[in-house]
């Protein structure tokens, strides 16, 4: 069962993660680099957003040793969060006065999020139940589907607002004929809703929603000010150049996952000697695929992304580089971010988030304004440096005063 469930969650989880690849290369292709910029911002508004619906995320439902907090409290928490996701959306296309269609493609992808958001509290039953095959199974039907359904419907009809729209089609009727089904043959605790013990649920995951929904907007955060000040094809191209970037975060995060049990021994047996060597270890790993891959992209990253999505790059090979160095810098600090999770330092990661977010904002806009894509491409670089200096340093604090 271990087994199963490792390589289907596996295999739904990375076929998930590279959907939204897929989508660019479609929208790219058939609808052109305008458009494609288009697509890209709505899809990251409605990434951001998805922590709002996610909350607190699937991992503190699956990990709650509260008695008096039943599964389905969970769930309903879920809905009462991605209301707010919804509300929130609707506030952010008013204020923005975007035009219909781009207003429209927001919410339709905002939408598109929140379906995930809420089968993602029926996943956590399944996970604990030890079903998260089912999960992985969920993820893989519904990636492969999604990914078809959105390059024929495009195809067929050069609309990106129907293709979006197939999506959630696709999507509601997977979740009702699969998950739903699913569901209903593990054991869980369901009850009648109830508001104080929803609102402690959104309490207690005050803090991880914090460190969530900042860090995913410091991945996004360059393409605010692009949105305001640049062109939709300079979106379209930060993009592009920015995907590989995505891969290195996926790879920190297999880096790191297996070793989990490993670093919680350590702390347990009070061994930080051998827990300060394991993360640094980790950390060192990182960096040397990261530069290896750094190495690989000056030569030959700007001549496959040229013809995955048939737009020139020749101009942008630093951008790329400094966006793909500093995902390498965020990837070593989310390291260390897990090995402070293991150590119960939460507060503080709080803090640094909301430091870098404030230096994130007032950067990015400056250099967008000033320098255009190279300035995107340094004030992510910058801020992911600045994230991992201040976690070094926090991270070595801690240990130090543990070891007295």
């Amino acid at each position: 069962m271990e087994k199963k469930n490792f390589i289907w969650n596996l295999i739904g989880s990375v076929l998930n993660s590279f959907t939204s690849l897929f989508f660019m290369i479609i929208v790219t292709r058939i609808n052109g680099i305008d458009d494609a910029g288009v697509f890209t911002f709505a899809f990251s508004v409605a990434s951001l957003l998805q922590v709002v619906g996610s909350y607190q995320g699937r991992p503190f439902q699956v990990t709650n040793k509260i008695k008096s907090l039943t599964d389905y409290d969970f769930v309903y928490t879920r809905y009462v969060t991605c209301s707010i996701m919804a509300l929130i959306t609707v506030v952010y296309v008013f204020i923005n006065n975007y035009n219909f269609s781009k207003s429209l493609l927001i919410i339709l992808l905002v939408s598109f999020r929140m379906l995930e958001a809420i089968a993602d509290s029926y996943y956590g039953i399944m996970q604990k139940n030890d079903r998260l095959y089912y999960v992985g199974i969920s993820l893989t039907i519904k990636a492969m589907i999604s990914v078809f359904l959105f390059w024929i419907v495009d195809l067929l009809s050069s609309s990106m607002i129907i293709a979006v729209s197939a999506l959630i089609v696709s999507q509601l009727i997977i979740f009702l004929l699969y998950d739903l089904k699913v569901k209903n043959k593990m054991k869980y605790s369901k009850c009648k809703i109830d508001v104080s013990r929803i609102k402690k649920i959104i309490v207690l995951g005050f803090s991880i929603f914090i460190v969530t929904i900042l860090s995913q907007y410091l991945l996004q955060a360059p393409k605010f000010p692009i949105d305001k000040y640049l062109s939709d094809d300079k979106q379209t191209i930060y993009g592009i150049i920015s995907m590989p970037a995505t891969m290195m975060l996926l790879c920190s995060q297999f880096i790191i996952h297996p070793f989990l049990m490993k670093m919680n021994s350590f702390i347990q047996d009070k061994k930080y000697s051998e827990f300060k060597k394991l993360v640094y270890k980790l950390c060192f790993v990182l960096l040397l695929l990261g530069l290896i891959s750094e190495i690989a992209l000056y030569f030959i990253g700007v001549p496959i992304l040229n013809f995955v999505y048939g737009v020139n790059l020749s101009k942008y090979v630093y951008e790329l580089l400094f966006i793909v160095f500093g995902a390498i810098l965020f990837g070593m600090s989310t390291i260390i971010s897990y090995a402070m999770i293991a150590m119960e330092k939460n507060k503080i990661q709080s803090m640094i988030f909301c430091f870098a977010s404030i230096i994130c904002y007032i950067l990015s806009n400056k250099l967008v304004i000033t320098y255009g894509l190279l300035g995107a491409s340094i004030s992510y670089l910058a801020v992911m440096l600045i994230i991992l200096l201040l976690y070094y340093t926090s991270f070595n604090y801690y240990i130090k005063k543990d070891m007295v």
